[in-house]
């Protein structure tokens, strides 16, 4: 499957770039972006599945590391792009990247019988409806909210209302089918929501807590670049490299997370000690101001970010292995994944929103988008006071994300403490007590079957 992914991804990375139209680009990017939530997603369960338990610390370590470099670098390559070639290269230099991964990972797999002994699931037993009704779900709720930020009349219209209803009753389809599966078919069916893991109060607290938390780490991904080009007067190149103080800052976050929580399990205590750095960070970045200098503490703050976010990566990676059964390790792991991009998508949906209403007030009809757009590099053509206006909205719009983005990861600290627990094993205990409930249903399971024979 991850060799698929790699290949779809990268194949038609390269055709976004050779796209002569909007549509051509629309439909390869759909296509490609199936391709990397497979890659994504993917490599989260394989990791910790083929990995000797022992070297799980360090893996957790290296896993918080590759997502927080990879999230903040693309802005950075992005830039780099952009400033000394063409917008297309963004999509091709994926295929040279994809060939050589596609390569590595060949080489590198662990030979038959280094790999670890599990269970193998059929095609049968994907659960293809609660997939399908998650992935309208996610879709349709982000939708509305990232159009309206394009038109900030549409809030009570039903381009807004209609998919936002859809899709939160697709979410509700979601919990209900996986309730159905559980209780008619038990874990026959490989659910998309298995519901021993969504009743595991630990567990389901920290995914929330990752989703919180994806929510105003992405946004800032996005928001602080372009605020920096417009509001600061940077070019793509800059904007993408003031970013790498939160890159820093988020490698060492994991690093120290994978140590703290190598031998004891200190999960909550972690978790709590990142969603306040997280909240911290965002609420210091509501005090930078509008000037066309950037202030350098700005640059400190996103360390707070930065810092917060990794030690969460590290601690989720660790935690959705250690609460799951071995069966649902790849669920596990694969809505960990999701919740993260999907809270991240959110958070963008909701900036844009944030920055469709901003300019409104600002600048209102004097001008349109397309001299709005012309700010990002440099606005040499629009009036002054255009400019100071359209600058100005961007300044406010930013200030009110770090507001919002404040409060969802204040929410996201109630989750942190949702996974204490009293009753606490080392990482060693836990892990022997799951490999010893893997043996007793893998035995249950075969004595079962002989019945039925």
């Amino acid at each position: 499957m991850r060799s698929v992914s790699r290949s779809d991804f990268g194949s038609f990375s390269i055709g976004c770039g050779f796209a002569n139209s909007l549509e051509q680009l629309i439909a390869f990017r759909a296509i490609q972006g199936a391709g990397g939530s497979g890659l994504y997603s993917i490599t989260m369960i394989i990791l910790p599945e083929i990995a000797p338990a022992r070297f799980l610390q360090s893996l957790a370590a290296i896993i918080g590391i590759i997502i927080t470099l990879s999230s903040v670098l693309g802005p950075v390559l992005g830039g780099v792009l952009t400033q000394y070639t063409s917008w297309r290269w963004i999509f091709w230099i994926n295929g040279p990247i994809g060939a050589a991964s596609l390569l590595l990972f060949f080489m590198m797999w662990p030979k038959p019988q280094h790999l670890p002994n599990l269970e193998r699931r059929s095609w049968r037993e994907l659960d293809y409806l609660g997939s399908s009704l998650l992935i309208a779900a996610t879709v349709l709720v982000v939708f509305p909210f990232q159009n309206a930020g394009s038109a900030t009349n549409q809030w009570g219209q039903a381009i807004f209302l209609a998919p936002l209803i859809v899709g939160l009753i697709a979410f509700l389809g979601v919990f209900a089918w996986s309730l159905f599966v559980d209780r008619r078919w038990g874990d026959k069916i490989a659910a998309a929501l298995p519901m021993s893991l969504l009743r595991d109060r630990v567990y389901a607290s920290a995914v929330l807590n990752t989703m919180f938390l994806g929510f105003p780490y992405i946004l800032i991904v996005y928001a602080f670049p372009l605020r920096c080009q417009v509001v600061n007067g940077k070019d793509a190149l800059i904007a993408g490299v003031m970013l790498l103080p939160m890159l820093g800052s988020s490698a060492i976050g994991s690093a120290i997370a994978g140590k703290v929580n190598g031998k004891e399990d200190r999960a909550c205590e972690t978790l709590v000690a990142a969603t306040g750095l997280v909240t911290l960070g965002c609420g210091l970045l509501m005090t930078v101001s509008g000037s066309v200098g950037l202030e350098p503490k700005a640059l400190g703050f996103l360390v707070f970010v930065g810092l917060g976010f990794g030690l969460s990566v590290s601690t989720t990676t660790m935690l959705a292995v250690l609460q799951s059964s071995i069966r649902d390790h790849a669920p596990a792991q694969g809505i960990v994944a999701q919740v993260r991009v999907f809270g991240g998508s959110l958070g963008i949906a909701a900036s844009s929103a944030i920055l469709g209403v901003s300019l409104q007030a600002q600048v209102g009809g004097s001008v349109t988008s397309q001299q709005i757009s012309s700010v990002e590099g440099g606005g040499a053509n629009l009036d002054p006071s255009d400019l100071a206006a359209i600058r100005r909205a961007y300044a406010n719009a930013f200030r009110e994300d770090m507001r919002v983005c404040t409060i969802i990861a204040g929410v996201a600290l109630l989750w942190a403490l949702g996974t204490y627990s009293r009753k606490r094993l080392s990482r060693t205990g836990r892990r022997e007590q799951k490999v010893q409930e893997e043996i007793e249903r893998r035995i249950v399971a075969a004595a079962e079957k002989s019945r039925q024979q």
